[in-house]
């Protein structure tokens, strides 16, 4: 059972077609929440492992391969999520109207400009971070973003019927909540004070992002905890910079 869920979180979250063959039951999909942070840390391990064979690469270099074989991994979902959501949170005057927009697959302004920036701190991070704390940081990331979405799920309703992340709705509860912050748990204990301070981070984010969904639009959509999980990264690879990070 565990397995057949950590699938069906693949198969939702990244490109790798496992459990397909048997399309798993509204049930079986919010169950498998609680996997999410587990599809992070092997998302993250690609990423490591590349930051480990490929010692030799130029910082620049390096960090464009990582970004591009995650985000061919994952079928860009996140961040796809991201640039729809800035769109409508930041074009929508209204609930509707930011809902609309977010319905639209075309990228405007505000989500052009997101996902820009996203990209730009990611190169700018994989290059700032010194290079041995690399692939740590990049399993820390990867599992703490996923788990960043947790809350968001557990303490807010859907904001529409439908939609991707429907399935979801009213249905990722305290348990799954707890058995996905497990493997956070751990990542902190083997990971030290960095990853302690990367969680305290995305715990910050995640609360703050929902507190502004709430207001926004009474509650969250699938692009918007694409948007969450984005920034979580970020804020977790923020951890990893440790002190005189200017230099190399």
């Amino acid at each position: 059972m565990p397995l057949r869920r950590y699938a069906v979180a693949v198969s939702f979250l990244t490109r790798i077609p496992v459990a397909r063959r048997v399309p798993p039951g509204e049930r079986e999909v919010a169950a498998a929440s609680a996997f999410y942070p587990a599809v992070g840390l092997s998302v993250g391990a690609i990423g490591a492992s590349l930051a480990r064979l490929l010692p030799l690469l130029p910082a620049p270099v390096l960090a464009v391969a990582i970004t591009a074989v995650t985000m061919c991994v994952t079928g860009a979902f996140h961040e796809d999520g991201l640039a729809d959501a800035l769109d409508g949170l930041g074009g929508g005057l209204t609930r509707e109207r930011a809902l609309e927009i977010m319905k639209d697959s075309r990228i405007g302004s505000f989500g052009g400009a997101g996902l820009t920036l996203l990209l730009l701190a990611r190169f700018a991070l994989y290059q700032a971070i010194p290079r041995p704390s690399l692939p740590a940081a990049l399993l820390v990331a990867g599992g703490l973003s996923r788990f960043g979405a947790l809350p968001i799920m557990r303490y807010l309703d859907y904001a529409r019927p439908g939609g991707i992340a429907s399935a979801h709705a009213g249905r990722v509860g305290t348990s799954a909540l707890l058995a996905g912050a497990l493997l956070p748990l751990l990542l902190v204990a083997a990971g030290g004070s960095p990853a302690a301070h990367a969680l305290l981070a995305v715990v910050v984010v995640s609360a703050v992002v929902a507190s502004w969904l709430r207001s926004r639009l009474g509650g969250y959509t699938g692009d918007t905890l694409g948007l969450a999980v984005c920034l979580c990264e970020v804020a977790s690879l923020c951890c990893y910079l440790g002190p005189g990070w200017g230099g190399r």
